[in-house]
């Protein structure tokens, strides 16, 4: 047996196998209680990230959010534009999206581009980041939001595949 090996096995690797195994053993019986989210939003299929024509300033990576909003309550938002923007000035990173409005049964799809990254990326490819949410139809770009929620997202390079990030997010909000 060499200096990292486990019966032929590095042992990364074993641990890897090792710690998805325990996540599945967490997560599994949390996420069968959870069943609202499956019951609205369709089932998970990894989406590609759109290629948009070069330039100095285009997004390196995108992540697909499906989601649905609720308020603090727990009942559907309808109707309400949710965003996805943050700047991250130390590290010049940029985070944008377009608007989203939500649909009758509080479903909504999201893409949100990252621009001008410097560092690498890490494995998983993920951001902990704030949605936010406004009454108004069409808010300008600095408009202050009515609310926020953080939501993880996963990311992947433009042009790959990347799993959706499917969220179930509660905002601090009256309806």
């Amino acid at each position: 047996m060499g200096f990292g090996r486990l019966g032929g096995v590095v042992r990364s690797d074993l641990a890897r196998g090792w710690s998805a195994a325990l996540l599945t053993l967490i997560v599994a019986p949390i996420s069968i209680g959870c069943g609202a989210v499956d019951e609205v939003l369709p089932p998970i299929e990894e989406l590609r990230c759109p290629i948009r024509p070069e330039n100095e300033f285009g997004p390196s990576h995108c992540a697909m959010i499906q989601g649905i909003a609720r308020d603090r309550d727990g009942k559907v938002l309808s109707g309400v534009v949710i965003r996805a923007d943050s700047v991250i000035c130390c590290l010049l990173v940029v985070y944008a999206s377009s608007n989203a409005t939500t649909r009758p049964d509080g479903s909504f799809d999201l893409e949100v581009a990252r621009r001008a990254r410097l560092t690498p990326a890490t494995v998983p490819d993920t951001v902990t980041m704030n949605l936010l949410l406004y009454r108004d139809p069409q808010p300008a770009a600095l408009d202050p939001p009515d609310a926020r929620a953080p939501v993880l997202l996963w990311f992947a390079e433009v042009g790959k595949l990347v799993p959706p990030s499917v969220v179930d997010v509660r905002f601090d909000y009256p309806e």
